[in-house]
């Protein structure tokens, strides 16, 4: 290889590493809700359910399709109107691209998500799984809906 061809390929090297520098730096960090503890059987967090007084829950639309968008809002809805929430405290919220929507008005989406620690949390994002923790549950919704998906009956 030519010393002229080694500049070059050092030169792009140089570039390249710099427009990955200035993606990493400068792209907006989406912020992303982390559950307490390990994931456990969903009778584990129906008990823990029962015994408490508030329940919030999320509605994280950011990055979903149109149709997605609408069976979480849907599913957000349906858990408020459980028979098994109907004596709690209910907090819902909507997660938008660049902020939260609640009751109290709009705040940043970190804020809501770190208003979360500590609570318990029915929390409805685009996906194909569900996972449930001792005090949280994340139901993935994809294009399918069925009132089921988003109910809960504690006896």
């Amino acid at each position: 290889m030519k010393q002229a061809d080694k500049g070059i390929v050092v030169i792009a090297l140089v570039i390249a590493a710099l427009v990955l520098a200035y993606v990493v730096i400068f792209t907006p960090f989406a912020p992303r809700y982390s559950p307490e503890g390990f994931p456990v059987d969903g009778g584990v967090f129906l008990e823990s359910l029962r015994d408490v007084s508030s329940v919030y829950i999320v509605m994280d639309i950011r990055h979903a399709a149109p149709e997605v968008r609408q069976n979480i809002l849907q599913c957000g809805v349906d858990f408020a109107g459980s028979p098994g929430l109907a004596n709690k405290e209910i907090t819902t919220m909507a997660l938008e691209e660049n902020s939260c929507v609640g009751l109290e008005g709009s705040e940043s989406v970190a804020d809501c998500l770190n208003g979360l620690q500590g609570q318990t949390v029915l929390y409805i994002q685009q996906g194909d799984q569900t996972a449930f923790y001792p005090h949280a549950v994340i139901v993935g919704m994809g294009e399918e809906y069925a009132l089921e998906d988003c109910h809960v009956n504690i006896v």
